[in-house]
């Protein structure tokens, strides 16, 4: 064969295995531009029955003929106000569907399954969770009214509303909720709870989240009861246990050194609902820690100085136990003591949820050893520390923030009858 010729032939090769290539790319291409644009568009439009939240970052899409569509590294927002927020951020989002997408003109979300998503609940400066509203349907955008020619016929009877919330539920694996609370002062507040496991189901009107599962700060978190009603006037049910959490690691903010420790469990029940609250939360709970040092928070150490006593080896506030109730705002310390050496404090009083804003009351105790054993801790020997030595009752008024407080003396405050009931109980212990 001629140079020529075979140099055609080949040029006629390559011409033809670049059209291959180039039909295969506009082939994936295109296939992409499906999933992403029509897979995506569906899938957002079956979230409009159950959620106000809208994805906007993907990673990737892949749907396979048994009906499930996987959206990779998603990220969703919500929109409120104007204001633009992230709602959840998720390594994977798996929707089961009753068939393939476009196969079928009765396409149904059955359930969905969020793979190791960091999911953001928050509460505004008025008091309003988003859950309230982003996990219910969009509002509906009105519609043009139908000029009508002739009268309507009579209406029959009204269409049981549909229920489109999946029937599976919505499944968490693998979770990070962040709560985060911002008062009316502008003050904020926040936590998160990590490996958390859930499953929200829906029973008529009403949310259910169990069994919930996760840790929280080196302890374990569990809701044992879980059930809200999104909506303007919020309703909730939830009792939340806490076992086993490190006080080193929720004292971290601090930066203390050395850090505080010790072992801390919590109980928290809340209800709201316009029957029973009006729509006020009511919320109460107890905390316990246990095997602490808790000296070195900044309250107890500003009591060392208020009392002019003298610093010593020895000085370790190792129990605490306090029970609490919840307003929109405030946080009402019903009783609370803190046992150690060289002081117990005992008290009452309120603080912001954010720890701000505190208007706190210590009654404090030289003890757990003899007068003998506590004198040579005494400094300047000012009458009211004398009383408290004698266990005169000497209030400590506690102001400021839980990180800058501010402790003055106060006398002649009225000591409740429980404090100082509680006070006799330990005392004789």
């Amino acid at each position: 064969m001629k140079p020529k010729k075979r140099r055609h032939l080949r040029n006629r090769g390559i011409l033809f295995l670049g059209i291959l290539v180039l039909l295969g790319t506009t082939y994936f291409s295109a296939r992409e531009i499906f999933h992403r644009v029509y897979v995506l568009s569906l899938t957002q439009e079956m979230l409009n029955e159950i959620v106000s939240v809208r994805i906007e970052s993907i990673g990737g899409i892949r749907a396979n003929l048994d009906g499930e569509v996987i959206l990779k590294d998603t990220e969703a927002f919500t929109y409120r106000n104007g204001e633009r927020r992230l709602f959840y951020r998720a390594k994977s989002v798996t929707l089961f569907l009753n068939g393939f997408p476009g196969s079928t003109d009765r396409l149904r979300l059955l359930g969905v399954e969020l793979e190791e998503p960091e999911i953001h609940l928050r509460r505004d400066r008025e008091g309003t969770w988003n859950v309230s509203w982003a996990l219910k349907p969009p509002p509906s955008k009105p519609s043009r009214e139908r000029e009508e020619s002739e009268p309507s016929e009579p209406a029959g009877p009204p269409e049981e509303p549909k229920e489109t919330f999946p029937p599976e539920g919505i499944r968490i694996r693998k979770g990070t909720i962040h709560v985060e609370i911002e008062t009316a002062s502008g003050e904020t507040v926040s936590w998160s709870i990590h490996e958390v496991t859930a499953d929200l189901e829906k029973k008529g009107a009403s949310l259910s989240l169990h069994p919930m599962e996760g840790t929280f700060y080196g302890g374990r978190f569990q809701a044992r009861k879980a059930e809200f009603v999104p909506g303007a006037s919020l309703q909730a049910n939830i009792q939340i246990s806490v076992t086993g959490a490190r006080v080193e690691e929720l004292s971290a903010p601090l930066a203390l050194d050395p850090p505080a420790t010790g072992t801390l469990d919590a109980v928290i029940s809340l209800t709201t609902s316009p029957n029973r609250t009006e729509s006020r939360p009511i919320a109460a709970g107890q905390i316990e820690i246990r095997d602490a040092d808790l000296w070195e928070l900044p309250v107890f150490f500003q009591v060392l100085s208020v009392l002019a006593l003298n610093p010593v080896a020895e000085r370790k506030i190792d129990t605490a136990s306090i029970l609490f109730t919840i307003e929109k705002d405030r946080i009402r310390i019903d009783q609370m003591d803190f046992l150690g050496f060289p002081v117990s404090l005992f008290g009452e009083g309120e603080m912001g949820v954010a720890g701000d804003a505190l208007d706190v009351v210590f009654i404090p105790r030289l003890g757990r050893k003899g007068l003998d054993d506590l004198l040579p801790i005494i400094g300047t020997p000012i009458q009211w520390l004398l009383n408290v030595a004698k266990g005169i009752f000497v209030p400590l008024v506690l102001q400021g923030s839980f990180s800058k407080p501010e402790i003055s003396v106060k006398p002649g405050y009225n000591v409740a009858a429980p404090i100082r009931n509680l006070i006799k109980k330990k005392r004789s212990q």
